[in-house]
C-alpha cells in the first residue's frame, strides 16, 4: 500500500469518527419520541327528565399537568340547543352535567348528536378541546305532587306531570291519604277512580279530584301526608303505538 492509499485512509477514517460524534451529540438533543393522547370529551348519555333535557359528559386530561376550562360551547346538532360550559379544573377525569329546558323537538329523537369545544388554560397556553359524539336520548316520566287539599271524604291533588311523549291518565285504584308523622290512614277508596285525561308531551299541571268515602278525619290539619295509590297509564307513541302501564305511587307533600 502506497502512502498516498495510507493517507487518504486515515483521512476517511477521521471523518467516519467526526460524524459518529456528531451524531451522538445531536441524538441527546432531540427528545425521544412518544405516543401522547390528546385530552378528549366523551358524552356519557342524555336525558329527558323534570322538564329539561340533560347531558352528561365525562372530560379526560391525558396530560401531566392540570387543564383550567374557562369557556366553551355545547349544543345538541338535532335540535340546535346551547348549554354552558361550566368552569373545570382537570386533573385527570371530571364527569360534570349540562341541561337547558326541554324543547318540543326534542321527543322527536331518540338519538342525539352532542357536539362541543372546551377552551382553557394549560400552563398559561390556550388549548382548545373539541368533540363530536352520538348518544341515545333517555325519557324518564316524573309526577310531583305540588299540593294536597281534603275536605269530609274529598281531596284535590295538584300533579305536576312531565311525559316525553303523549299520556292517558286512565284511572286510579285504592287512593289513600296518610298521616306521614303519626303513619295513620285518613282517608282511602277502595275502589277505582276513572279520569280518562289525556296530557301532550311536555311539562303540565293537571288536578284530580279524589272520593275517599272511608275516611276517619272530616278535616285535617296542616302538616305532611303522603298520597298511595296505583295509576294506570297509556302512553301513545309514534309511529302509532300504546303502551298500558301501572304505575304505584307514593308520594308526599306540605298539605293546606
Amino acid at each position: 500500500m502506497t502512502s498516498e492509499k495510507i493517507r487518504i485512509f486515515f483521512i476517511l477514517l477521521l471523518a467516519l469518527i467526526f460524524s459518529s460524534l456528531l451524531l451522538v451529540l445531536y441524538s441527546r438533543t432531540v427528545p425521544p419520541s412518544s405516543n401522547i393522547s390528546p385530552p378528549y370529551v366523551s358524552v356519557i348519555g342524555a336525558s329527558l327528565e323534570n322538564g329539561n333535557i340533560t347531558i352528561e359528559l365525562e372530560a379526560v386530561n391525558t396530560l401531566s399537568f392540570p387543564i383550567n376550562v374557562t369557556g366553551g360551547y355545547i349544543t345538541v346538532l338535532n335540535t340546535g340547543q346551547n348549554f354552558t360550559v361550566p368552569h373545570l379544573y382537570i386533573v385527570n377525569s371530571t364527569r360534570f352535567n349540562v341541561s337547558a329546558p326541554a324543547s318540543p323537538m326534542d321527543f322527536n329523537f331518540s338519538l342525539v348528536t352532542v357536539q362541543g369545544v372546551l377552551r382553557g388554560y394549560l400552563q398559561g397556553s390556550l388549548v382548545y378541546i373539541a368533540f363530536s359524539q352520538p348518544t341515545p336520548l333517555n325519557y324518564v316520566l316524573s309526577i310531583k305532587i305540588l299540593n294536597i287539599s281534603y275536605f269530609s271524604g274529598e281531596a284535590n291533588v295538584t300533579l305536576q306531570v312531565f311525559s316525553p311523549v303523549s299520556v292517558t291518565v286512565v284511572k286510579v285504584v285504592n287512593p289513600s291519604l296518610i298521616s306521614a308523622s303519626q303513619s295513620f290512614f285518613i282517608a282511602s277508596n277502595l275502589g277505582n277512580q276513572t279520569f280518562n285525561l289525556t296530557i301532550p308531551p311536555g311539562t303540565h299541571v293537571i288536578i284530580l279530584h279524589f272520593d275517599l268515602p272511608d275516611y276517619s278525619f272530616k278535616e285535617i290539619p296542616k302538616g305532611s301526608y303522603y298520597l298511595i295509590a296505583e295509576t294506570q297509564l297509556i302512553f301513545h307513541f309514534t309511529p302509532a303505538r300504546e303502551e298500558l302501564v301501572r304505575l304505584y305511587y307514593y308520594g308526599g307533600v306540605q298539605a293546606s
